[in-house]
């Protein structure tokens, strides 16, 4: 017994050394990935940015002001959409347009279910009402700097990319279970999904921001065709790609905010998480207990 022990705790010893290699080659990819420079925008067309919203905190104003501050000089609509009239987002969005008299902001209302996922089915509703053919969809708690229009403009601009989606990190806003949260972003997702962009293992679609075109939109089914899956992200991605498309990964970052108050509700968003990653990646899945070195290593000493 003690020797099948002794066996299984070198096995989790082999698998932190494998954890430790994997840690320094995916720093030294990450640090060269965003040490490169990217594309420069040769032209500034007109951009709907569309944001489905549902309900408000003290937090959302904030997160929208981010998009008033933008170093762009083409047009920019702002479409920003809700289910209910009395969603409390409503007012939010009131008082954002009699602060910003100048921007181009459309407040669209609108009940209609498209399928069971209520944020694609926001997302069908706003674009209807969208002006312009470059399309960035963004959830209503993503912060960003003001070269992200310009940024993301410039990457779909070039050949064969049919979608943009950049990396994120997390904000914590509430304490310390919003920084372990921010945590698992800056330590396990983001550097995971750089490495495997880089050496060709994936190319990621991120939910928080989605850019293309309405052309690309069209010829993928346009948005309202993902109101059946849940990671509708994961699968406008494999659609776009299953069109011919590259999709784009710049080397920018925005931010999502981490509210999450105690342990509790960080274990209900990573297992969330998990399952999600299981279900349409499973051999990643799998594969990413050696991103957890230090823990592997604690059990095989251990044994």
């Amino acid at each position: 017994m003690s020797a099948a022990i002794g066996l299984i705790g070198w096995l989790f010893c082999i698998l932190a050394g494998i954890g430790g290699v994997y840690t320094v080659a995916v720093t030294v990819i990450f640090v060269g990935y965003f040490s490169r420079k990217g594309p420069v925008a040769t032209a500034s067309p007109p951009v709907t940015l569309v944001k489905p919203l549902h309900g408000a905190d003290e937090q959302l104003t904030e997160s929208l002001e981010t998009y008033f501050r933008q170093d762009y000089s083409g047009a920019i609509q702002i479409a920003l959409g809700v289910k209910d009239a009395e969603d409390p987002a409503v007012e939010v969005v009131k008082a954002l347009i009699e602060r910003h008299p100048d921007s181009d902001i459309t407040l669209v209302i609108d009940e209609r279910m498209h399928g069971p996922n209520r944020k694609v089915s926001n997302l069908a509703n706003i674009i209807a009402r969208a002006r312009h053919d470059v399309l960035i969809m963004s959830d209503d708690d993503v912060r960003v700097g003001p070269d992200y229009v310009r940024n993301i403009v410039a990457a779909l601009a070039q050949p064969g990319i049919g979608a943009v989606s950049p990396p994120y990190l997390g904000e914590p806003v509430a304490g310390l279970w919003s920084r372990v949260a921010a945590m698992s972003f800056h330590y396990g997702f983001l550097p995971s999904a750089i490495l495997a962009k880089s050496l060709g293992l994936a190319e990621p679609c991120f939910g928080p921001t989605i850019a293309l075109t309405r052309g690309v939109l069209n010829e993928i089914g346009g948005i309202a065709a993902f109101a059946e899956f849940l990671a509708e992200d994961f699968e406008i991605g494999r659609a776009v790609r299953a069109r011919g498309y590259g999709i784009a990964i710049p080397a920018m970052t925005i931010t999502t905010l981490c509210s999450e108050a105690g342990p509790e509700a960080v274990f209900r968003h990573e297992l969330r998480w998990a399952r999600t990653i299981r279900r349409i990646a499973g051999a990643g899945h799998v594969g990413s207990v050696v991103t957890h070195p230090f823990a592997l290593s604690l059990i095989g000493a251990a044994l």
